[in-house]
């Protein structure tokens, strides 16, 4: 499938699962970042050019999404840009529109697992961007990198986790 069609699915069928048991999360980066945990999915609305685009095809304001990654050096997001690279957390909340975010947590499923999302995550780490929205491994667009992520460590699949919330 080419176009914008495959990231459309992927990107409605997350915002769905993670919008069931959402919360609002604290106001501020501060706020933010002492409340997320590594494997943390976020949402943003994205000041780029493709942002409409997939809005319109999701029929969602977000557009961007990453994976949170906490460690002694501070807050990061890893996610599919030109390249896929981890993103001081800040820094990445800043890009967004008003700086506005949506931030969910799996529930039923452990730090290591969470963990082992990121750690797949960053097995992408300087990977182009893909502006096919192919479905390959040599390039990844962002919510295909979430995507596999979580899928790579689960034996459920992609469907199998439950609810997700904004959990402190």
């Amino acid at each position: 499938m080419r176009g914008p069609w495959p990231l459309a699915l992927v990107l409605v069928g997350v915002t769905w699962l993670l919008a069931r048991g959402s919360e609002a999360a604290p106001r501020g980066v501060e706020g933010v970042v002492a409340k997320v945990r590594t494997g943390d999915v976020v949402f943003q609305t994205s000041g780029s050019r493709q942002s409409k685009p997939i809005q319109v095809a999701t029929h969602s304001p977000l557009s961007h999404v990453g994976l949170v990654e906490v460690t002694p050096e501070g807050v990061f997001v890893v996610e599919a840009v030109q390249p896929v690279k981890r993103t001081p957390f800040a820094r990445w909340k800043a890009r967004g529109v008003k700086g506005r975010l949506l931030v969910m947590r799996p529930r039923g499923v452990d730090d290591a697992a969470r963990a082992r999302a990121v750690a797949e995550a960053k097995r992408h780490l300087g990977k182009p961007y893909d502006t096919r929205f192919g479905w390959g491994d040599e390039a990844m667009y962002c919510s295909e990198l979430v995507r596999k992520a979580y899928a790579a460590w689960s034996t459920a699949g992609w469907s199998g986790w439950g609810t997700w919330t904004w959990r402190a």
